[in-house]
């Protein structure tokens, strides 16, 4: 048995090594020599802290090599801008910076407090006018204070030691510093008492690393290469340098999270959570006719109660102003949608962006010298009236051309007529725009975030245990998660002009009040409908549901479960339209129904070897297996009462209780039987005669509140070809559809082998649930592999079924000598086995190997 897995580790090996890796030029990192715990040189000159840990783990993600380029702070901004690095390691931004520095996503959150030598009165950064204030040099703290606390004498240092050591000195009666680097420096000197910080935090911002502007071809592998970083090996690192969980910027996603007896009495005190959204502002915030709310808001909503187990219920808001104005007021908790500004910062505490509402260049697709905001430089570009872009892109354009156009329309029509180049504008409106009035052939050709493009969530500063219970809910959401949501909502869906079908105004402004559809179908109805290993929707319906979603921009969300739980969720309107369901009057009561789009017989499947069932009547006094919930278990119990019924939970169930002998027949649809008995191997059971019931009629259920989405289906639905439907069909339908079994079923056995197969139905075989590809269980639990499917043919057509019987490979072998197994599917003749074990012939052959690094020697 080692052996064999030898020989399947070197395949898998191989396949490793084959892998061409692309020769990269080393990435050239500014960092500060001083900056811990973020960025620090150690005394035997080797670089370390949070910022370099990550960067580590960037290059092993990207597999792009990298070196580090110590120096002071001051001159980390200056290598990058002069080119003697290609990136910054972690930075806030600022205007003045935007000036030479392109960013990237944020990579952490830094706290950012005020100091003062212990004993000393504790007042807020405002009641410090007239006194000295430490920073470090070139920090955005030495510019905060200059603009927002005037009165105050700031004095730079050149490092964090050289800003602790002044304020220990009296040189400064406070200092304003990130906490992680003040609290850092302490602890190196064992000074941790000596210092007290006050209890409000100045502001948290978030950290960026960042390129010199222009090279944008740069930032998006940087981008990339920390999208590839998994999310727990960013939260062991930070939890090597930030021991305080209540500290962490990562959290790893379906971890515990760690709340603090103030937060957790907060949270008790404040059952109910109130965070002000508008009802405008699609499709971030959308309030349809009925009162529903949906939008990313809402999803992000969904996602935060969750994580934290907490309340939060938005409060509507029909202006922009009353969000901002009851939010620095306390009179709400907080809001969604805000981006920063020094003014709100005053009041009001900010978690990092959960989105952006980037500034966009859109262009014809056929363009190609369009793919930086310097190539608009001489071009012929549109923007709305009054935008705050303008006076920038007009110094972009240098001699080119601004059309200053009336709305968001007009532009993009200007654009797809050639009337001018590119049309500037920002995501959320240039979307909106195409989903109410679409206009094909465009593509964003570059975006650009800003500090007042981003949404982020604002707690008021009266409440720091929310935000801090906020902060980590927001942390703990996965990158999926919130990509899943921006995408969602934030981009705009247009559909394929090979696609498109005919609406009314009517219909189309009502798709642009619904911009997401959530669908209901089955997950274990194969292969009508089903999820496959990673959980996507497979199968007939699926298939066929998305060639319609693509005629209708891609709007329809697909939510898989039990047909109980799926029929409900529409029924009671948590999701809006439910695939496969047969129309019935009583039905009727919850849905509106779509005209059918399939219709396949309802038939009888038994053993192969048994008594052949022509239709309902010739079951009379059989036991049959049914599906539990299924039409059919009414309609026997109803017409044929004299036929036993036994339900199970699914098809696959059900068909393999026939397959045992616990019921003489199953009665069902006819594709998803003969798939299911392909596809497991059941080939001791047969199709026998059909049903004279009507079909599987399957239909689109919507809920019953929105008959106006009746007909757009119906619409997308009639456009979908008989050839596309066919080929779709065909895909699923097995070559095996069950009437007969394979020749080879048919085996001459003995009357002794025959009484044997009748008193042992089932073999129980010893099954490894981890040996792939020869045998392993796979995510839905079922037993694969290719002993494991050679055994189950041999077994099937000899009548057997097999019961796979999973565990480690000393503990089965045990089981086996003991006769708690019947059946090794794949094991070596050894003497030893011989006195216990009768042994076929030999079906596979396997090799052992040796391995070595690459590049050495013939060994």
């Amino acid at each position: 048995m080692i052996s064999a897995r030898n020989i399947l580790a070197v395949f898998c090996l191989l396949a490793a090594l084959v892998r061409p890796v692309a020769a990269q030029e080393t990435i050239k990192i500014a960092i500060a020599d001083n900056y811990p715990p973020f960025t620090i040189v150690d005394p035997i000159g080797e670089p370390r802290g949070l910022f370099v840990d990550i960067w580590r783990e960037w290059s092993k993600a990207s597999g792009i090599p990298i070196e580090f380029r110590p120096s002071s702070w001051p001159d980390t901004l200056k290598a990058v801008q002069e080119g003697r690095a290609d990136v910054h390691s972690g930075l806030f931004k600022s205007a003045a910076r935007e000036k030479f520095l392109d960013y990237s996503e944020p990579i952490h959150e830094i706290k950012t407090g005020v100091f003062f030598r212990a004993g000393s009165e504790l007042v807020l950064l405002a009641g410090l006018a007239g006194s000295k204030v430490g920073v470090i040099k070139g920090t955005f703290h030495q510019r905060y204070i200059g603009e927002n606390v005037p009165g105050i004498e700031v004095v730079d240092y050149p490092d964090g030691e050289a800003l602790v050591l002044a304020l220990l000195k009296g040189d400064v009666r406070a200092v304003v510093s990130e906490v992680p680097t003040v609290q850092s420096n302490l602890a190196r000197h064992g000074l941790q008492g000596t210092i007290e910080r006050h209890g409000d935090i100045v502001f948290s911002k978030s950290t960026f690393t960042a390129v010199k502007k222009g090279r944008s071809d740069l930032l998006k592998v940087v981008n990339k290469g920390f999208a590839a970083i998994p999310i727990e090996a960013l939260a062991k690192i930070e939890a090597r340098w930030f021991p305080n969980p209540n500290d962490h910027y990562y959290t790893t996603p379906g971890g515990r999270l760690t709340f603090t007896p103030a937060e957790e009495d907060w949270m008790e005190k404040n059952p109910i959570i109130r965070l002000a959204v508008t009802d405008f502002i699609t499709p971030v915030d959308i309030v349809d006719d009925q009162g529903n709310y949906s939008g990313l808001n809402a999803d992000l909503i969904t996602l935060l109660n969750k994580r934290l187990g907490i309340n939060i219920v938005p409060e509507f808001h029909s202006t922009w102003g009353d969000v901002v104005k009851r939010t620095m007021a306390g009179d709400v908790d907080g809001a969604f949608s805000l981006s920063r500004t020094p003014e709100r910062e005053k009041n009001v505490l900010f978690t990092k962006p959960y989105a952006f509402d980037p500034i966009i260049a859109v262009v014809r697709k056929e363009e190609t010298g369009i793919s930086d905001w310097e190539n608009l430089s001489g071009k012929k570009v549109s923007v709305v009236k009054g935008a705050s872009v303008i006076e920038d892109l007009k110094k972009v354009l240098g001699h080119g051309t601004l059309l200053e156009v009336e709305n968001e329309a007009a532009g993009l029509r200007e654009l797809s007529t050639g009337g001018v180049n590119a049309h500037v504008s920002w995501l959320i409106p240039y979307g909106n725009a195409q989903r109410s009035t679409p206009v094909h052939g465009l593509r964003i050709a570059v975006k650009r975030n800003t500090e007042g493009g981003t949404l982020a969530i604002g707690i008021h500063k009266s409440r720091p245990e929310l935000f801090s219970i906020i902060r980590k809910g927001l942390n703990a959401i996965t990158r999926e998660e919130l990509n899943e949501a921006r995408n969602r909502w934030l981009f705009p869906r247009i559909v394929d002009d090979k696609y498109r079908i005919y609406l009314t105004e009517a219909e189309k402004d009502w798709l642009a009040k619904h911009p997401e559809i959530q669908v209901g179908l089955m997950n274990e109805w194969p292969p009508i409908s089903f999820v496959d290993d990673d959980g996507r929707p497979q199968g007939i319906t699926a298939d066929g549901i998305r060639a319609l979603d693509k005629r209708l921009g891609g709007i329809l969300a697909f939510h898989p479960g039990p047909w109980e739980k799926v029929f409900n969720d529409v029924a009671d309107r948590r999701l809006d339209i439910l695939l496969d369901v047969t129309p019935t009057e009583e039905r009727k009561k919850f849905f509106n129904f779509t005209k059918p789009y399939l219709t396949i017989p309802h038939v009888i499947v038994a053993p192969v070897t048994g008594p052949y069932f022509k239709d309902e009547n010739s079951l009379s006094g059989e036991t049959i297996a049914l599906e539990r919930g299924f039409g059919n278990v009414k309609y026997f119990r109803d017409n044929f009462p004299d036929v036993s019924i036994r339900e199970y939970d699914d098809t696959s169930t059900a068909l393999g209780a026939v397959a045992r002998g616990e019921a003489a027949a199953y009665a069902g649809n006819r594709a998803v039987a003969t798939y299911v008995m392909g596809n497991e191997l059941m080939i001791n059971l047969k199709v026998h005669g059909r049903l004279k019931k009507k079909g599987s009629v399957l239909a689109i259920g919507v809920r019953k509140d929105w008959p106006e989405l009746v007909p757009i289906l119906e619409k997308g639905l009639a456009d979908i070809s008989h050839s596309e439907r066919q080929s779709i069909i065909l895909k699923w339908v097995s070559a095996f559809d069950g009437n007969s079994a394979p020749e080879a079923v048919k085996l001459e056995l003995t009357d002794a082998e025959k009484a044997f197969v009748k008193e042992h139905p089932v073999i129980r075989t010893m099954a490894l649930p981890d040996w792939p590809p020869i045998e392993f269980r796979d995510k839905r639990g079922n037993y694969k592999g290719v002993a494991a499917e050679i055994a189950q043919l041999a077994a099937g057509r000899a009548g057997l079924e097999l019961e796979p019987v999973f565990g480690v490979w000393s503990d089965l072998l045990k089981k086996l000598r003991n006769k708690e197994v019947d059946l090794a599917p794949d094991i070596f003749h050894t003497p030893e086995r011989d006195t216990y074990l009768e042994f076929t012939e030999p079906f596979l052959q396997m090799y052992d190997a040796i391995f070595t690094q690459t590049g050495m020697g013939d060994i």
